[in-house]
């Protein structure tokens, strides 16, 4: 099963509301994940037993795995296309 790290700066509302939205994409496409969230500062170290990371914050992260940005989640377009990135990584 793969993993996905969702960040943003207080994991008060955002990093909350995009995992909810992926997991409903995820779960309609069959893939089977799981997702965490977490704030910005914890990237560093929790980031490097995911697959995935997904997060409003890519400066000055230490990070060996792709970084996707929310905004598709977070506005409502251009969400198929980052859906396609993330299958296609979860995929590989």
């Amino acid at each position: 099963m793969k993993k996905i790290l969702v960040s943003c700066g207080t994991m008060l509302a955002t990093s909350l509301v995009v995992a909810r939205k992926l997991r409903t994409e995820c779960s309609k496409r069959g893939i089977d994940v799981i997702i965490d969230t977490c704030k910005t500062t914890e990237i560093n170290e929790r980031a490097s037993i995911y697959d995935m990371l997904i997060t409003t914050h890519e400066k000055n992260l230490n990070v060996n795995i792709p970084i996707l940005s929310p905004v598709g989640f977070l506005t409502g377009f251009g969400i198929e296309n980052t859906m396609e990135k993330i299958v296609t990584i979860l995929r590989s």
